[in-house]
């Protein structure tokens, strides 16, 4: 068993502590409390916080490649001003589309050679992917 992710929050009046084994599973998790909190009318002082620390990513199919899910997520208003290797990656994560590092940033360079993409530098020296249509001059 791998390391587990996990998020202590208040909780109606109290505090919880919940586990899991993926960030997108962290990220289900949540919203189900969430919900639950919603139909038991439970809205304590610690309501807002659970989506003040856990990111929205947006929703995309589960079975796409990895090619069809940078594409999805870039074509998406939650990407117009870019999103880095790792949100994309995040992204992709907690929508169950499994992919690794290296298949991720190779696909993200090579859509980036043949014109497909674009990137932009962000602060901090990380490079923001847009679609080619969105985004300014190409930085290769």
């Amino acid at each position: 068993m791998g390391p587990k992710i996990a998020y202590d929050g208040l909780w109606s009046g109290g505090k919880i502590h919940v586990e899991a084994d993926s960030v997108g599973e962290l990220y289900t998790i949540i919203e189900q409390l969430k919900e639950r909190m919603v139909s038991d009318s439970d809205l304590g002082s610690g309501s807002d916080s659970f989506a003040e620390i856990v990111p929205e990513h947006p929703r995309i199919p589960g079975n796409l490649g990895c090619a069809d899910a940078i594409r999805a997520l870039l074509s998406l208003d939650w990407a117009k001003d870019g999103r880095t290797e790792s949100e994309l990656t995040e992204a992709m994560k907690s929508n169950a589309v499994h992919y690794s590092h290296g298949t991720i940033s190779g696909l993200l360079h090579r859509m980036t050679k043949q014109g497909e993409l674009r990137r932009i530098p962000r602060k901090g020296g990380s490079y923001a992917y847009l679609t080619n249509r969105e985004a300014g001059p190409s930085l290769r």
